[in-house]
């Protein structure tokens, strides 16, 4: 119960942080093209999306999707601009539920985590949600000053599935977005350091008293009652 209450604590003030950053840390760059409209498929044909889970209702931006589990596709259009060119671009994502393979003008660029086997329940997935992603994009596969395509395809088993929090999924500069990436990849974890931090700092202080009160025999004396059966 304690570490619930202390990881609900600790979990609210990291969120907090990243989300007050906002403008400053991860808003918007001079060098980035943020994705805010999207498509989703996930077997009845594509519906327009914001970047936001199939669960999420349409007042967040989803399809209101709440009891499906399994695959859905994103798709969205960008125009990369010309002066992109000759510098290491990549396609940035907050985060994915879970596992995704994602391409950019057909051609595969990234993926993380691992859809399950064919035909073999949930054998072979790996969940990755906790995880933004940053994928490199090869020139080659860019067309400048032109429209581009993006597809994300994702696999969730249970909960919420496809694109996932904030900020926006966009495209800048690799080195930024992949210094952004590490920081909210130590936002995710700060909880649970957190959380095990503090209750380190309480086993010490109960084996400090602990050896104090052996120091006044009182220990001694519980040992002895224990032997003894009271």
């Amino acid at each position: 119960m304690l570490f619930v209450v202390l990881n609900r604590i600790i979990s609210t003030a990291c969120a907090s942080l990243v989300l007050t950053s906002g403008a400053a840390a991860f808003g918007a760059e001079p060098d980035s093209v943020l994705l805010r409209e999207w498509e989703v498929d996930i077997g009845g044909g594509f519906q327009k999306t914001g970047p936001a889970s199939w669960t999420a209702p349409l007042r967040d931006g989803g399809i209101g999707a709440s009891g499906y589990n399994g695959y859905g596709t994103y798709r969205a259009a960008v125009v990369v601009p010309g002066s992109f060119a000759g510098r290491q671009c990549a396609l940035f994502f907050r985060g994915i539920d879970d596992a995704d393979e994602v391409r950019f003008n057909g051609v595969l660029i990234g993926s993380t985590g691992s859809f399950p086997e064919s035909g073999q329940d949930d054998r072979g997935y790996v969940s990755a949600w906790r995880l933004p992603r940053v994928y490199p994009l090869p020139e080659s596969v860019i067309r400048y000053d032109r429209e581009n395509l993006i597809e994300a395809r994702v696999y969730s088993p249970s909960g919420r599935g496809g694109l996932v929090g904030t900020p926006l999924p966009e495209i800048g500069l690799f080195e930024r977005l992949e210094a952004k990436a590490s920081g909210i990849a130590l936002a995710n974890d700060m909880p649970r350091v957190g959380v095990l931090f503090i209750l380190l700092v309480l086993f010490v202080i109960m084996v400090k008293n602990a050896v104090a009160l052996c120091e006044k025999g009182f220990g001694r004396r519980f040992i002895l009652r224990l032997v003894n059966g009271f």
